[in-house]
């Protein structure tokens, strides 16, 4: 996303804003190769139960081990890589009463990407699903698909006018598609994004009606804008975006991160909440 320039709409409490196009100087991962590990069976849990069972096609837990590979708990194993420098690992995670970590990035680098392709892309429904925490108020994405291009790319992110470059709003979440920026107002609801506490962040996009994003968060609608959007295959990226003319690689910390080849519903959103001890 790039400018902010942008158009005002409102939806009951919820302020949405569409901002034109982001380009700049590409920022894909640098993250070298790590060590052949092995990625144990970690989906025992309520909440990881929710997941692969509502068909998540990718799913990243962050509680591996520094030096160990990215590991993707779906059927799909779609493992990756992390950055070489600017993580900690194995920090205290989102869900209640699970032992399960998470990552914590500096802001320096791009996090953690995946090795191969995710099965999601062209005109398709999806959902990107992500919790984090952070303190860092600028715009920054927690996960995204896609290429670089009008409507070929999805991400999801906090987002604030102060200090970043495309938000309109100073306490805010963003579905970003590269020719459009499209957020929903924290505040409206009484949540702070920035205050380092864990939230829980979803982009529910369907292609029905020319196509539509539902962001929900902490488990609540928070906005549903109309937006066409259709991602060109790619990796999936955690912490970063194609370039850092908007967003900037996260300062915080991500866990749960996953991503369904469908819409999923403000019921299934609920239960994912609900299933994390919130």
């Amino acid at each position: 996303m790039n400018s902010s320039k942008g158009a005002v709409m409102a939806l009951g409490l919820v302020c949405l804003f569409a901002v034109p196009a982001c380009g700049g100087t590409s920022s894909e991962s640098s993250a070298s190769p790590s060590p052949a590990a092995a990625c144990p069976p970690n989906t025992k849990d309520a909440y990881a139960k929710a997941v692969l069972g509502d068909g998540a096609v990718a799913y990243y837990r962050l509680s591996d081990a520094s030096g160990a590979k990215l590991c993707d708990a779906s059927p799909r194993k779609n493992d990756g890589t992390y950055a070489t420098s600017g993580l900690t690992y194995q920090q205290p995670g989102a869900l209640k009463g699970v032992s399960d970590t998470a990552l914590t990035a500096d802001g320096t680098v791009n996090p953690a990407t995946s090795t191969g392709y995710v099965p999601v892309f062209g005109a398709v429904d999806f959902t990107l699903e992500a919790w984090f925490k952070t303190t860092s108020k600028l715009d920054q994405m927690v996960v995204d698909i896609g290429q670089g291009g009008t409507g070929r790319i999805a991400g999801i992110g906090p987002s604030t006018a102060k200090g970043g470059i495309c938000g309109s709003l100073p306490d805010a979440v963003a579905f970003d598609t590269w020719d459009g920026y499209f957020t929903g107002d924290a505040s409206s609801v009484g949540i702070n994004v920035f205050d380092g506490a864990w939230h829980y962040l979803v982009g529910s996009y369907t292609q029905a009606g020319g196509g539509s994003v539902d962001l929900y968060l902490d488990g609540k609608l928070l906005a549903t804008t109309k937006v066409s959007d259709q991602p060109a295959t790619s990796v999936v990226r955690i912490g970063y975006w194609v370039d850092t003319f908007c967003n900037s690689p996260f300062a915080g910390s991500i866990d749960e991160v996953a991503i369904y080849p469908t819409a999923l519903s403000a019921a299934q959103v609920k239960a994912h909440y609900t299933a994390a001890g919130r």
